[in-house]
């Protein structure tokens, strides 16, 4: 009697375990990535004057501090890059029995105050972007020539306007990034004439934020 009471509370047992059902896993949502605060983007990449001056390398860098405005897209930047294109030529004067050769340098440094907008939320893979700021032109002209040893040079710092706009990639605690900038101010130096320091450039980046 006590075995078949056993055999029959052991059955009801195991029969409102099984009726019962099994807890469900609920997956959790992977945490958004936080709003970054600061940004510093190192840059190097190939630039295009927009005067006689040829094709040269540029280098450059951008520290950004992302606003709370507009859900952190709204950027305030300090951006300076540095480059040197050059020109050839010759020239003729009835003073000398054949022509002389030149060459111009122009250093051209930039010192710009840019706003931007990022268009996608930092949680995103991808980021276009676009800015636009004022800027100071510091331009240095040193030109050489065949007629005598030694430089002329001028210097100048002349004020105007910078244009840039890119995408920036995930990678990593940062980004990798591709930009197009342009640059425009005067340049009227003795040795140049009237003409402008302007130029587009293309780069590439790496955006380490924090």
């Amino acid at each position: 009697m006590i075995t078949r009471s056993l055999t029959m509370m052991l059955s009801f047992v195991a029969a409102t375990a099984s009726a019962q059902p099994a807890p469900s896993v609920t997956a959790q949502a992977p945490e958004p990535t936080p709003a970054w605060s600061f940004g510093i983007a190192p840059r190097f990449g190939l630039v295009a004057p927009t005067s006689k001056l040829g094709l040269m390398v540029i280098g450059g860098v951008q520290v950004d501090y992302a606003t709370p405005a507009l859900d952190h897209r709204l950027l305030i930047g300090l951006d300076w890059s540095l480059t040197r294109p050059s020109h050839d030529g010759s020239v003729m004067d009835p003073r000398i029995p054949s022509t002389a050769d030149y060459t111009v340098h122009e250093t051209e440094m930039v010192l710009a105050l840019l706003a931007s907008y990022r268009l996608a939320g930092s949680d995103k893979a991808l980021v276009p972007w676009i800015g636009v700021g004022p800027m100071l032109h510091f331009l240095r002209t040193t030109e050489t020539t065949s007629l005598a040893p030694g430089e002329n040079s001028a210097v100048s710092t002349e004020f105007g306007v910078e244009l840039a706009g890119g995408a920036d990639f995930r990678a990593g605690p940062g980004f990798v990034g591709g930009e197009l900038r342009a640059a425009y101010s005067k340049l009227d130096h003795q040795l140049t004439g009237a003409t402008n320091a302007g130029k587009v450039a293309v780069s590439a980046c790496y955006r380490i934020v924090f």
